[in-house]
């Protein structure tokens, strides 16, 4: 796996469509921190590495995760943080208001066939 930082700019709705593009590659974004600087871009193997003295691999083996060696970590702490917790939001309101689109859709479609279900009785009662 590489990891790293992503170099979206711009809008939430922007590294949205980015994280939307590689969950569709089969990609996952996963994270760690060192130091306090996110790491979650996955990069070539040529890509520079950061400073030696970051022990991504350790970091990465205490997470669970394996390293193949490309890597690359946030110039800066905090760099897109906020973007991508918007990303994250976003995402996640989207999810919501389909699921409760869904969840209404299903509660109406109930409330239908409950309604046809009675009618019929009814209309069994009335012509036997």
């Amino acid at each position: 796996m590489h990891v790293g930082i992503s170099e979206v700019q711009g809008s939430p709705k922007a590294m949205l469509r980015l994280l939307e593009a590689r969950e569709e590659l089969g990609r996952y974004c996963h994270e760690a921190y060192i130091d306090g600087l996110r790491v979650q871009r996955f990069l070539l193997p040529e890509d520079e590495p950061p400073a030696p003295d970051l022990d991504i691999q350790g970091v990465l083996a205490r997470a669970g995760m394996t390293w193949d060696g490309g890597f690359e970590v946030e110039a800066a702490p905090g760099e897109n943080a906020k973007l991508f917790t918007d990303a994250c939001a976003l995402w996640a309101w989207e999810t919501f208001r389909i699921l409760s689109g869904y969840a209404t859709f299903a509660a109406k479609d109930r409330a239908t066939s409950a309604a046809s279900r009675a009618a019929s009785k009814r209309a069994e009662v009335l012509y036997g």
